[in-house]
């Protein structure tokens, strides 16, 4: 028997989705009106764009549950000696990008921000590094960054300490004035990271 190629192909295969989703809705009663039609019209569409696009040369895997699963898995990080109790994560990472909780400069001796600026910087990055090096990140996979500080002036020093920590281009960011943070913190940093692939 001679191999069906081409638009004979596609045409056999946009019969049987059609088939099987005329099946599928009158088995499943998807083909009463509105959210259930709605439903069956993206089914069909999720079909034939499925096998369509895989075509009889395609190399490509048929996706699995497990796969996925594996895509959308999460993993929450916490760094070592964090206090106990606090209601989130230091950072989630999905598939390959992380979402990293704010964070201040915490002295762990004191569990308040320490009276000099530098020093509370200092807490901050080695922290939110920490946090990174955990996903396997650095810095450089940083691609937005959010800092809140009730004194917008000290923009200057907070660059001036943030510009050592990338050796590449600097991700997108906002620095934004706020009310007062916890802890007499001056900044508070918090970012999305998506690991080079």
């Amino acid at each position: 028997m001679p191999a069906i190629t081409g638009r004979a192909s596609t045409n056999i295969i946009s019969f049987l989705i059609l088939q099987l989703s005329l099946l599928f809705s009158e088995t499943t009663g998807l083909n009463s009106q509105g959210a259930s039609t709605a439903f069956a019209v993206r089914w069909i569409g999720e079909a034939q764009s499925f096998f369509l696009n895989r075509g009889p040369n395609s190399k490509g895997a048929i996706p699995t549950m497990s796969s996925q699963a594996s895509r959308s898995a999460r993993r929450y990080i916490n760094l070592p000696g964090r206090p106990a109790g606090l209601p989130f994560s230091d950072a989630v990472l999905v598939a390959d990008t992380l979402y990293l909780s704010g964070r201040i400069g915490i002295d762990p001796a004191t569990g308040t921000a320490p009276p000099e600026i530098e020093r509370e910087l200092s807490i901050l990055f080695e922290e939110f590094e920490a946090v990174l090096q955990q996903a396997g990140m650095t810095m450089d996979d940083l691609v937005t960054v959010q800092i809140f500080s009730p004194d917008v002036s000290l923009w200057q020093r907070f660059n001036a300490e943030y510009v050592k920590h990338f050796q590449r281009e600097f991700p997108a960011r906002a620095f934004l004035g706020s009310g007062p943070l916890l802890l007499g913190g001056r900044f508070e940093m918090m970012g999305t990271a998506v690991r080079k692939v």
